[in-house]
């Protein structure tokens, strides 16, 4: 988050997060199936919710609804250490992975968190990975139309 910011417990964020030097770790297939699978297990996110989440070859983009608990910048910084964990457990990864920040946008409404995670599921779309969102195979399942 950034300097100043507050989030609110039940509040709804847009983040994205980058890998150190835009790296593209996650075109790696096994390396990126191994940080999909964090999204399922238990407490990746402490008590925050993802409702909707791209992982790009160089980046994260994921739709947060916090949880009572823990502000963003800590449900944040679990994931990212989860994800290095997990990426030097599985992949021998070996060094920094992230840059230290990532960018987040409060969601005011229903209406904007459903665009939001439309923003996020097209993303490959519009940099050319895929012709379909629904066929990339790094990210959430699509929400119903």
């Amino acid at each position: 988050m950034r300097r100043g910011r507050v989030s609110d417990a039940g509040a709804v964020y847009l983040v994205t997060t980058v890998v150190r030097h835009r790296e593209s770790v996650f075109a790696d297939a096994s390396a990126a199936l191994a940080v999909c699978a964090l999204h399922d297990a238990p407490r990746t996110f402490l008590d925050a919710t993802a409702l909707g989440w791209v992982l790009m070859p160089d980046h994260w983009h994921g739709v947060i609804a916090l949880g009572p608990r823990y502000p963003l910048s800590s449900v944040i910084k679990h994931f990212k250490t989860r994800v290095c964990r997990e990426l030097r457990l599985t992949q021998d990864f070996y060094g920094p992975l992230w840059q230290a920040a990532f960018h987040d946008r409060r969601l005011r409404d229903g209406p904007a968190v459903a665009a939001a995670i439309r923003y996020v599921l097209d993303n490959p779309v519009r940099i050319g990975l895929c012709a379909h969102a629904s066929s990339f195979p790094y990210a959430s399942p699509r929400l119903p139309s």
